[in-house]
């Protein structure tokens, strides 16, 4: 079908459309993909929306290093409890440590990502326990750990009391 030329002085009308819609506003209707040239293609294209994925460390799995992902950041958070004592004029400590590093042997670019500590020191006789927490973003294709120092003959937590791993 040829189109309707119309001069420029001509103003149309509804009438001298063609290929309008029978009804207006049209009615609704809906096309598959196939019915747009090159739509699949471009979809096919796109990035995939990741979802999250939730693990829940035991305490071997957290203080050995492992790498999370090699694709994806994880945003990591691990509990422990340590009890530390005094006695006469000696105290204890212990500290938790966060680190990620470029290899498994943790010797590589290695970066601290977080710390916490417990002590106690005095002149009495106490023992107290306390949660160390450390938490932070492990880049992807990094290996990550914790550890534990000790002083005073305080003993390094043997129990994770929480934590988890999200990819994200």
């Amino acid at each position: 079908m040829r189109p309707r030329q119309i001069a420029t002085a001509e103003t149309p009308t509804w009438s001298t459309l063609s290929g309008k819609p029978s009804t207006f506003p049209p009615s609704t209707h809906g096309h598959s993909i196939a019915d747009v040239s090159g739509l699949q293609t471009a979809l096919d294209g796109k990035a995939a929306v990741s979802t999250r994925s939730f693990a829940t460390p035991t305490f071997n799995q957290s203080t050995t290093a492992a790498q999370l992902s090699a694709t994806r950041d994880a945003e990591v958070f691990y509990s422990y409890n340590a009890t530390v004592a005094i006695s006469v004029l000696a105290g204890q400590s212990v500290t938790a440590t966060l680190r990620y590093a470029d290899n498994s042997g943790m010797s590589t670019n290695v970066v601290t990502l977080d710390t916490a500590a417990t002590s106690n020191s005095g002149v009495l006789g106490l023992s107290q326990t306390n949660t160390l927490r450390v938490g932070g973003i492990v880049p992807a294709g990094k290996f990550r750990q914790v550890t534990f120092s000790v002083a005073g003959g305080a003993t390094a937590p043997a129990a994770i009391l929480s934590g988890q791993e999200v990819l994200l």
